[in-house]
């Protein structure tokens, strides 16, 4: 960090970035002033970390779809009439939503998904991300 407070490394990531844009002919990417500003100058700042939010989203993302779906099932038995295909449809469209938010709730827990990259331990990187130097990569 700089003597007057300037995170120079944050500032030399966004200037070599910067670099590679201009190299492969792409248009620069522009920092917003405010963002400049508040996140990248400023050695005060604080990444947010969001992994609570996730979590809670993906809970509401399965209950209340579940709760749908049983009030669905119990009108039909209710009024003694027939389950029908979009009935089941529904059941199943259910069940393939809960496997996907089961595995966001997986990797929110294990590689932590939803947390800031400055505040990941070495674990969750190591399980999270594939490392560029790996032998299986296509990328060279």
């Amino acid at each position: 960090m700089a003597a007057n407070g300037v995170n120079l490394t944050r500032l030399l990531e966004f200037s070599e970035r910067d670099e590679l844009v201009r190299k492969a002919g792409l248009l620069p990417i522009v920092i917003p002033e405010d963002i400049l500003r508040d996140q990248v100058l400023n050695p005060n700042y604080v990444p947010k970390d969001l992994p609570t939010q996730l979590l809670v989203i993906t809970w509401l993302c399965i209950f209340i779809p579940l709760v749908g779906v049983v009030l669905r099932f119990l009108a039909r038995f209710g009024t003694a009439t027939r389950l029908g295909l979009d009935d089941w449809f529904s059941a199943i469209t259910w069940v393939v939503a809960a496997a996907f938010g089961s595995t966001t709730i997986l990797a929110a827990k294990m590689s932590g998904i939803g947390r800031h990259i400055w505040f990941a331990t070495d674990g969750e990187l190591d399980f999270g991300y594939m490392p560029m130097e790996s032998p299986h990569s296509s990328f060279t």
